[in-house]
C-alpha cells in the first residue's frame, strides 16, 4: 500500500500505474488510520452506496472498443472475459528495438548491482537510459545511488506527476540525462536521437527471492 502526503492529505498511489489515485478513501477506518499517524486533520468516513464489477459494468454497453500498446500481451483475458477479440496493427515502419530477455536474479541486491553496473556503462558511451522501477521508493532508492556515482538523471514518479510530459519527452537526449520512472505511460512522446546507429536503452531487471 503506498501513498504520498500532498498538500495536506493522504493521496494513495495506484501499484500498477504509479499514479495518484484521486478521491479514494481506503475503507474500515484505515484512510483515518494513516491521516492521525501522519499528523493530518482527520476527515469523515465516506460510505460505499453502491458497487459493480468492471466486467458487468462494461456488458452495459452494446459496443465496446479500444486502443492500447499493451492489450495483445492480454488477448486471452479480452477474449474469455469480455467476449472481444484483439488485433494488432503493424507499424508504419520496421521495428528496429531489440527487446532482450529479462535477467533474473536471486536477492534484490544483485538485481540493483545489475543495473547500476549497466546505467554507468550505458552512460559513459553517451546513451541515454530510461529505468523503470517496481515504486516510489524503489525509484527514490535508486536515484540516491546514481547520485553517489555522480550521474546526472531525473526522477518521475507521482510525486511529480505533473511534469511528466516534460520530464519523459527529453528521455531520449543526449544531454537530457537519465530517467527513472515509476509510472505507467500514457502517450508521452519520447524525442529520440540516433547517435551511431545506436539508440537508448530501457532497462528491465527482475529478481526472485531464493
Amino acid at each position: 500500500m503506498d501513498y504520498l502526503v500532498k498538500d495536506g492529505a493522504i493521496a494513495s498511489v495506484d501499484e500498477f500505474k504509479g499514479r495518484i489515485v484521486e478521491d479514494r478513501r481506503w475503507p474500515a477506518g484505515l484512510h483515518t488510520a494513516v491521516e492521525a499517524k501522519e499528523g493530518l486533520a482527520l476527515k469523515k468516513e465516506g460510505r460505499v452506496l453502491g458497487s459493480i464489477t468492471l466486467e458487468n459494468l462494461i456488458a452495459f454497453y452494446p459496443n465496446v472498443c479500444g486502443m492500447t500498446g499493451t492489450a495483445a500481451a492480454q488477448a486471452g483475458e479480452f477474449r474469455t472475459i469480455y467476449g472481444i477479440e484483439v488485433e494488432v496493427i503493424a507499424t508504419n515502419r520496421p521495428v528496429i528495438r531489440v527487446d532482450h530477455p529479462d535477467e533474473v536474479f536471486e536477492t534484490r541486491k544483485e538485481k540493483e548491482d545489475a543495473v547500476m553496473n549497466e546505467i554507468q556503462e550505458t552512460h559513459q558511451a553517451g546513451r541515454p537510459v530510461l529505468v523503470g522501477t517496481c515504486s516510489v521508493e524503489e525509484s527514490e532508492r535508486t536515484s540516491v545511488r546514481l547520485q553517489g556515482y555522480g550521474i546526472p538523471h531525473q526522477v518521475l514518479n507521482a510525486r511529480n506527476e505533473e511534469q511528466e510530459a516534460g520530464i519523459v519527452a527529453r528521455a531520449g537526449e543526449r544531454g537530457g540525462g537519465d530517467h527513472l520512472y515509476h509510472m505507467a505511460g500514457r502517450g508521452t512522446d519520447i524525442k529520440t536521437r540516433r547517435r551511431r546507429g545506436r539508440i537508448g536503452r530501457a532497462l528491465r531487471y527482475r529478481h526472485q527471492q531464493a
